[in-house]
C-alpha cells in the first residue's frame, strides 16, 4: 500500500494550468476546457495530509511483520489481527499506531492473547490486560524490556516460553490450572506468584529462568513438584545462588519433607519462608506488581 502523498494546492493549480495551455495550443483554441464528470471532485478529494481517520484493516504475522504499512494511519482506529498460526491470535481495536516499537499497551477489553501475539516486541515496557483470562504459546516471547505486566484475571497459560526474556514479576492470582512443561522457561523475572490454586509444578517449568529468586505458592495444600529439573538454570538449582520459597506457614514442614521439594530445599542458600508477615502477604495477592 503506497503512502498518501502531500498535496501542494498552489503547485497543483500551476500544473493543471500548464496542462490546459498545452492542450489549447495543440487544439488551436483559447476556449475553456471541459473536464470529464467527476474529475474536479476527485481532485478535491485528494488527501492533504497523512493522518486520515477511519478504520483500517491490517494483519500482523507471528513474528510481528506487518503485511500492510500502517505508518499513515497514526490517528485512525485500526483493527489488528495478530496471528501465530492455526487461527489463534490477538484481535482488538486500537487507537493509534500499531507497531512493534510501541512501549505501552493497556486494554480492558482483551480476554485472550494468542500464540506469539507480542513475540519480540523488544520496546514494550508495560502491558496491562485487566480482563485477559488466557495467554498462548510464546505470547510475550522476547519482550526483554517488559518491566510491568498485569494479568490479574489470567486463568490459563498455554504452551511454552510464554514469558521468555520478560523481566516483570509474574503475578497470577487467579491461575486455575498449572501451566504446561516449559511454560515459564527463560523468563527473567526475579519473582513469580502462582496464586492460591496451582497444585502441581511440572518438569522444566522454570527452566533457565536465571533471575528467579522468589517463588510464591499460596495454595493451602502442598503443590506437587514433578521433578527437580523444574528449577534447572535458576538460583534454586544445586549450583545456583539460592532462592526463597514462600508458602503458608502451616505447610512449611510438609514442603521440607515432600518428594523433590526436600531436595530443592536442601541445596545451600535456598530458604522456605512463611507468606504470613512477609511483604508478599498482600503485595501480590490482587495481581499488583511491586513498584
Amino acid at each position: 500500500m503506497a503512502a498518501d502523498k502531500l498535496v501542494d494546492s498552489t503547485q497543483l493549480d500551476s500544473d493543471l494550468t500548464s496542462v490546459a495551455n498545452a492542450i489549447r495550443i495543440k487544439g488551436g483554441t483559447s476556449g475553456q476546457m471541459a473536464f470529464p464528470a467527476g474529475f474536479v471532485s476527485a481532485v478535491q478529494a485528494i488527501p492533504t495530509g497523512i493522518t486520515p481517520t477511519g478504520t483500517k484493516q491490517i494483519s500482523i504475522t507471528a513474528n510481528g511483520t506487518t503485511t500492510e504499512d500502517v505508518t499513515n494511519y497514526a490517528s485512525a482506529e485500526i483493527t489488528v489481527n495478530v496471528s501465530g498460526g492455526g487461527g489463534d491470535g490477538y484481535k482488538e481495536k486500537w487507537l493509534g499506531l500499531i507497531a512493534r516499537t510501541q512501549t505501552t499497551i493497556e486494554d480492558a477489553d482483551v480476554t485472550s492473547i494468542g500464540k506469539s501475539a507480542f513475540r519480540d516486541y523488544a520496546s514494550l515496557t508495560s502491558a496491562i490486560f485487566a480482563n485477559c483470562t488466557s495467554v498462548g504459546d510464546g505470547a510475550f516471547y522476547g519482550c526483554s524490556a517488559l518491566a510491568t505486566l498485569k494479568l490479574p484475571n489470567l486463568t490459563t497459560i498455554v504452551g511454552s516460553s510464554v514469558f521468555y526474556s520478560v523481566v516483570a514479576p509474574l503475578v497470577f492470582p487467579k491461575l486455575a490450572t498449572y501451566p504446561s512443561i516449559n511454560a515459564i522457561n527463560g523468563c527473567k523475572a526475579s519473582a513469580i506468584d502462582l496464586g492460591p490454586t496451582i497444585s502441581n509444578i511440572p518438569s522444566f517449568m522454570f527452566n533457565s529462568s536465571s533471575n528467579l529468586k522468589t517463588l510464591i505458592l499460596r495454595k493451602t495444600s502442598i503443590a506437587d513438584l514433578g521433578a527437580i529439573n523444574a528449577f534447572n538454570g535458576t538460583p534454586f538449582a544445586s549450583n545456583g545462588t539460592g532462592g526463597a520459597l514462600y508458602v503458608p506457614s502451616a505447610l512449611i514442614s510438609t514442603y521440607q519433607s515432600a518428594t523433590n521439594w526436600s531436595t530443592i530445599l536442601g541445596y545451600a542458600n535456598n530458604q522456605i519462608l512463611p507468606i504470613e508477615g512477609s511483604i508478599y502477604e498482600t503485595q501480590y495477592a490482587d495481581g499488583t506488581p511491586i513498584t
